[in-house]
């Protein structure tokens, strides 16, 4: 911690998330959310749990560092994507599917959550050095570990933090401006169609 810049293995536990061994499916007593690839959101980098699985957690035989906390951090290590995505405050609890990473830090030390996910998010150098795929990028355990963390001051790290949110929040909103102008757009061009089938 002296030079403030530390590898990730020294700071965070990472772990597998779980292999459920079968296809996840909404159960009648479900009482925890499966979190699987088709749930991040890999534009607003967060969780969506609109359509998530539950199933019920006593069955499932998860140990109970299983269960994710808010403040985790989900690796998604395989594929053209590679994200760590915050883990939410929810009404239920949550544990991830082995396609998973999860990174999870030291309370002890002074480092957030939101400015970890950031750092490991703008790593394409040394993920682009260390990757095992060809097309596809695929980061491992092992990789993740060996990652250089730089860590600022906290208030350093809180600015860094919310412009990141700035910029996702800006994002989203030209992209509902692009939709809704695509949608004029269209509705212009079926007026104009409607009008010629009328011989107007």
């Amino acid at each position: 911690m002296k030079n403030n810049l530390v590898s990730l293995g020294s700071i965070a536990v990472l772990s597998n998330g779980v292999n459920l061994r079968k296809i996840p499916e909404n159960e009648d007593d479900g009482d925890v959310f499966v979190i699987q690839y088709k749930n991040i959101d890999f534009d607003n980098e967060s969780i969506n749990l609109d359509g998530a699985v539950k199933m019920n957690l006593k069955r499932l035989k998860c140990k109970n560092d299983d269960i994710l906390k808010p403040g985790d951090l989900l690796f998604t290590g395989s594929g053209n994507r590679n994200k760590a995505i915050n883990v939410p405050v929810t009404r239920f609890p949550m544990i991830a599917t082995h396609h998973f990473i999860v990174i999870r830090s030291n309370a002890s030390l002074n480092i957030s959550s939101e400015y970890l996910a950031l750092f490991i998010n703008h790593s394409d150098k040394y993920f682009n050095s260390v990757s095992q795929g060809t097309i596809q990028q695929n980061i491992s355990k092992e990789n993740l570990l060996g990652l250089e963390i730089q860590i600022p001051s906290l208030e350093l790290q809180k600015n860094t933090s919310q412009l990141q949110k700035l910029v996702l929040e800006e994002k989203k909103l030209l992209q509902e401006l692009s939709e809704k102008r695509k949608r004029l757009m269209q509705g212009i061009f079926e007026t104009y169609n409607t009008h010629i089938k009328n011989g107007e």
